[in-house]
């Protein structure tokens, strides 16, 4: 391992091992997630001799994802939902290391750090980064690609057509046409058929769209959207008077709605702090599906649903968000235009300032380069003891683990519940003993905050 970093947060940075004891083992936390928060804490309560901890991650505060709608309503401070990862590790005799992994190359057990910094060798390893959520200009750009793709085909494509001659007549998209005969491969000057009527494919996105796809905020990392729901509570607290803000939430799943409502009960308390009436919030939820939280029962749908009724966000069903579009001033708009128009598969649009992106998740994209075996949404395949399929030695946890034999939703509520098993198995194998398999939980309560109680 690398033996010193001189910008890393640690006090325990020149610590051999968690009691000065030689170095046997060296295992490496990548990511500060739910799992690797009890692993740390259980280190720090049951040293293991010869083991060296070392812990690396892009943020020195970790939050708890359960208490992030009660953050945005209001309720919780930053600090109150976040966990100090530096004090944890310090408290388990680990290394700290602020930074991000780039790559994992597991024949040689070693992991590669963004920008000019040593690689860290490891013994054993496990994974616990979290999910990002594919964002909307990842969504529009593929969208645009593909059409661009369509439309250069068509473009190209010649319909061939024989006459009453007996010749064949090549029509392009501009409406050209040429007569060759039955069997030649070539028109006009000899070049190729359909040659003169390649297109060349312009940017996907322009300046003003990409403008409209800044203010669209996926709700992963945290702390991005942590600093962007900042930005918003500010925006509505300063908007001027006359102004109709207008927040849209993509995703029905329960972040989503949570979120929603969440938000909605933050703003409209700011507003009536404001005291001026002339400032308005309108509220709209998208989702894609023909209703939202669609893996809770018809009866909490309904509940739900008219809770949002009620708290004044709109809901639209069946209103998948596939872009974003700079909106277009029309004369009755008044002084305060929105930014733009999020666009939906059906051809619907709607008006936005800001826009929170809660979707389906998937892995890090680096992951794909790892050789480590990933699912079709980029998560590591582990079996029922969290080792990786593929590569001994190496583990995953939480929203970035794909479980194979007992897939489970992407909730805060199971990761919590792998820590345990992750801690259990890192010391078997650390010992030389092979890791046991672990039953996940089949069900789970599902606490839904509706911003305001």
């Amino acid at each position: 391992c690398a033996a010193s970093h001189g910008s890393d947060v640690s006090t325990s940075l020149h610590q051999a091992t968690m009691d000065n004891s030689p170095v046997l083992v060296d295992i490496l936390l990548i990511g500060g997630g739910h799992a690797h928060v009890y692993v740390l804490k259980m280190f720090g309560m049951q040293p293991m001799p010869g083991v060296r901890l070392t812990l690396i991650t892009k943020h020195a505060m970790t939050p708890y994802s359960g208490m992030i709608p009660g953050h945005v309503a209001g309720h919780y401070t930053k600090k109150e939902c976040h966990v100090d990862l530096v004090r944890l590790a310090k408290f388990a005799g680990a290394r700290f290391i602020l930074g991000e992994v780039t790559a994992i190359d597991r024949f040689a057990k070693t992991v590669s750090l963004k920008g000019p910094r040593p690689d860290i060798s490891f013994d054993i390893a496990t994974v616990d980064i979290g999910s990002t959520p594919q964002s909307l200009l990842e969504v529009s750009t593929l969208r645009r690609q593909r059409e661009q793709e369509r439309a250069a085909k068509y473009a190209t494509k010649q319909s061939d057509k024989e006459d009453s001659d007996g010749f064949i007549v090549t029509k392009s998209v501009s409406g050209g046409g040429a007569k060759r005969a039955a069997g030649d491969e070539t028109s006009g000057g000899g070049s190729p058929a359909g040659g003169s009527n390649a297109t060349e494919l312009p940017d996907v996105h322009s300046k003003a769209e990409l403008q409209a796809l800044s203010n669209v905020t996926p709700v992963k990392p945290i702390d991005g959207f942590s600093a962007r729901w900042d930005a918003i509570c500010e925006a509505v607290r300063t908007a001027p008077s006359g102004k109709q803000f207008r927040l849209v939430t993509v995703g029905g799943g329960a972040g989503g709605v949570e979120l929603a409502l969440s938000m909605s009960h933050r703003l409209r308390e700011i507003l009536k702090e404001r005291g001026d009436e002339s400032v308005s919030l309108h509220m709209t939820l998208l989702t894609r599906g023909a209703a939202i939280l669609s893996s809770h029962n018809s009866k909490v749908q309904k509940c739900m649903m008219r809770i949002l009724r009620e708290r004044n966000v709109e809901v639209h069903l069946n209103s998948e968000a596939v872009g974003a579009m700079p909106y277009v001033g029309t004369p009755g708009d008044g002084p305060y235009p929105p930014v733009g128009l999020i666009e939906c598969v059906d051809g619907s649009s709607y008006t936005f300032d800001d826009c929170v992106w809660c979707t389906q998740a998937k892995g890090a994209a680096w992951l794909a380069d790892t050789g480590l075996d990933l699912d079709d949404m980029g998560f590591i395949k582990v079996t029922d003891t969290l080792e990786s399929v593929n590569t001994p030695g190496i583990f995953a946890c939480g929203d970035i683990a794909c479980v194979v034999n007992q897939p489970r939703p992407k909730a805060g509520v199971y990761a919590v519940r792998q820590g345990k098993p992750l801690f259990d198995n890192l010391r078997r194998v650390a010992s030389g003993l092979k890791p046991l398999p672990f039953k996940q939980q089949t069900s789970n309560l599902a606490i839904l905050g509706c911003g305001g109680g």
